[in-house]
């Protein structure tokens, strides 16, 4: 089994949608549903996701079978931090051995890519990570 390469600030937007979405084109869907619904903020939902061991076809089968296609219904469920959803990511997804968790959320790249936003806004430069 290949152990997921973490998220770091140094990866740029592009690099941690691909790194989130693994190749499955349904779990890219939602990551553009989700920037379409948030935003740049889209890469604080990802830091979520991925804090709950959430990725590629596991983001699918989320959004999909429990969420039954609603991007709103997800969100909420994610930032709860939701055990039924991981439950069910859990049943419906044999991901290598990686499990989906409802653990508590580390902040550090979060803060880290909200850091890097604010003084981008500050500066008047568009944000490129």
């Amino acid at each position: 089994m290949k152990k997921r390469q973490p998220l770091t600030p140094e990866l740029n937007t592009v690099e941690v949608m691909a790194l989130m979405w693994e190749g499955n084109p349904g779990a890219m869907s939602v990551i553009a549903q989700l920037f379409k619904l948030l935003g740049e903020e889209a890469l604080i939902f990802l830091g979520y996701l991925d804090d709950m061991n959430i990725r590629g076809g596991q983001i699918w089968v989320a959004y999909k079978d429990h969420c039954k296609s609603d991007i709103n219904i997800l969100y909420s469920l994610i930032k709860a931090r939701d055990s039924n959803l991981v439950d069910t990511i859990n049943k419906e997804c044999d991901y290598g051995g990686e499990k989906a968790v409802c653990s508590k959320p580390s902040f550090d790249l979060l803060n880290s890519r909200r850091e890097t936003w604010n003084t981008s806004k500050k500066n008047g430069q568009k944000s490129t990570s």
